[in-house]
């Protein structure tokens, strides 16, 4: 076993530091977007404060050409240092109405990106406040066309994430948050729609109810495991609910009544796919597993518990499994671990790419996976230095390459070559040790490694 550690160390190492040695459809259309392009951020909110709870309330959505949202959002905050006396909000130009806490309202500033709110007493480390901003307008879909709000006819939803924007973390588009990689908090979101549709978020459906004074229906959806900003999600349509039992575990389908058995043939292997993840990652993360089905031509988003995906690509065949595959092993990959900061995106994207192999291996034979992964190291060997401007390491990728070939195919390579190193038994073992050590946090590619090493030695 000593052996095993040191070689395992060597092996790591050589992989980070590749550079030295010279999506998917969901994901890879935009690695060549600059900075300058992006909708940048300015940092740090979490450094100062931590939101515990979202209540996200969407009183109204108008989805016709003012295509805009009525909304508040209550968040309970946290200070994570002394004498915090401001309290700064990230939200993508919307219109701030007012801030309050409880009942009291409160000074505030908002530049069409940062709320600047005046708390009523200095904060303390572990002082907390519940704020409710109310605001409305239309939310924005991402620069680069992948991410954030949209509308179209007869669907509204949202994609967590922007590929041009800087961070690429995107809650912001539509409610206040602290819109971090690393600031997790649980949710419960209200939705309303017409009495003809239904909303999909994360987590489990409490209830539906009459809206006050109209004949909407508020949906009541909460999600008790904490996560980021961008993981957070809601679709609403006239939906038909699908509903199978996988291994125990609700899965929900938000889809069209008259697909109903595209989805079932386009599933068909999901028991299979869901017994491969808990056998080789652990249990499953959340309270069920959701797919709403959208009018999105690019992919799809592994929000957490609710995985957003293009209707066309469930079109009764096995096309495009890799694609839901791919998206169900996020909420392993990436949904219960997240990666620490963009650069560290392998994480996530590298491993969910990797899973497109290793779930081919137990539907279709060992050959199978080793077609599909000698295909893709010779896609990484050929193509990505071209493809991301230079030989990369898949770890600290600069910002307009986080959804480029280094992090989603050479990371995807760099986890064949682990498991090929380490056997399946330890393999195992040590991607579990990783995803209880690193539960419903953050993790860098250095936790990685230590993690890996820990519990393989």
């Amino acid at each position: 076993m000593k052996k095993i550690l040191i070689l395992a160390v060597g092996l790591i190492a050589f992989l980070f530091n590749a550079h030295a040695q010279n999506c998917q459809l969901q994901k890879q259309l935009f690695n060549q977007l600059q900075n300058s392009n992006s909708q940048k951020l300015m940092p740090t909110a979490g450094d100062s404060i931590h939101v515990v709870h979202y209540d996200i309330t969407i009183d109204s959505i108008i989805n016709n050409s003012v295509k805009a949202i009525y909304a508040n959002t209550k968040l309970k905050v946290k200070a994570r240092v002394n004498n915090v006396n401001v309290i700064s909000l990230s939200l993508l130009k919307l219109s701030v109405d007012s801030v309050k806490s409880n009942s009291t309202l409160l000074t505030h500033t908002y530049n069409d990106t940062t709320i600047s709110i005046y708390a009523p007493n200095t904060l303390n480390i572990n002082d907390s406040i519940e704020l409710t901003v109310y605001y409305h307008g239309k939310p924005l879909t991402d620069a680069s066309g992948w991410g954030g709000f949209y509308f179209s006819t007869g669907y509204v939803f949202n994609l967590g994430v922007g590929f041009a924007a800087d961070p690429h973390t995107f809650g912001r588009a539509w409610f206040p948050c602290v819109d971090e990689f690393t600031d997790k908090a649980t949710y419960d979101f209200y939705i309303a729609t017409e009495p003809n549709k239904k909303a999909f978020c994360n987590g489990i459906l409490i209830d539906s109810s009459l809206q006050a004074n109209t004949n909407n229906l508020i949906w009541h959806w909460k999600m008790n495991q904490p996560i980021p900003t961008y993981l957070a999600c809601m679709a609403v349509s006239s939906y038909y609910t699908l509903e199978q039992n996988i291994n125990g575990i609700k899965a929900q389908f938000a889809t069209s009544i008259l697909d109903t058995t595209k989805v079932k043939n386009t599933f068909v292997h999901l028991p299979d796919i869901m017994t491969t993840y808990i056998n080789s990652f652990g249990p499953y993360p959340f309270d069920k597993i959701g797919f709403s089905m959208v009018p999105f031509g690019s992919g799809a988003m592994e929000h957490a518990s609710q995985i957003t995906i293009g209707s066309a690509f469930i079109d009764g065949s096995l096309t495009y499994e890799s694609l839901w595959a791919h998206e169900l092993s996020h909420m392993w990959w990436g949904d219960k671990v997240t990666c620490e900061t963009a650069g560290d995106m392998w994480l996530n994207e590298g491993w969910a790419s990797f899973n497109e192999a290793y779930t081919r291996e137990f539907l279709y034979g060992k050959q199978s996976y080793k077609n599909y992964v000698s295909a893709n190291h010779k896609t990484v060997l050929q193509f990505a230095h071209v493809d991301d401007g230079g030989y990369l390491s898949f770890i600290n990728v600069p910002h307009a390459y986080t959804y480029g070939s280094t992090v989603y195919k050479k990371g995807a390579d760099a986890a064949h070559t682990l498991r090929n190193f380490l056997g399946d038994s330890l393999f195992k073992i040590g991607m579990q040790f990783y995803m209880n050590n690193r539960a419903y946090g953050n993790a860098n590619s250095y936790q990685f490694r230590d993690d890996i090493i820990a519990s393989t030695e």
